[in-house]
């Protein structure tokens, strides 16, 4: 079968003589983070999450956990 193009020029196609003036796309934006605001890094943000959704730990049982890890916070960071 052979693929055969119309005569008359719609606004979707783009014909040979017309390469050159077809209409760029605008670049999509990256979605914001939603850990912009915050200092700490998105793991250490995700992990303290975790354990206080995960496990029925208090906040300062949290910032507990995570300085064993290394990771010297204050339980009110935790709150926020």
């Amino acid at each position: 079968m052979s693929v055969r193009r119309h005569q008359t020029k719609c606004t979707g196609c783009v014909g040979e003589s017309d390469k050159g003036n077809a209409e760029v796309m605008p670049r999509a934006r990256k979605p914001a983070s939603p850990f912009r605001y915050f200092k700490l890094s998105p793991e250490v943000i995700r992990l303290a999450v975790l354990m206080y959704v995960r496990f029925p730990l208090s906040l300062r049982n949290v910032a507990d956990l995570l300085f064993e890890r290394e990771i010297d916070i204050c339980h009110e960071t935790v709150r926020l």
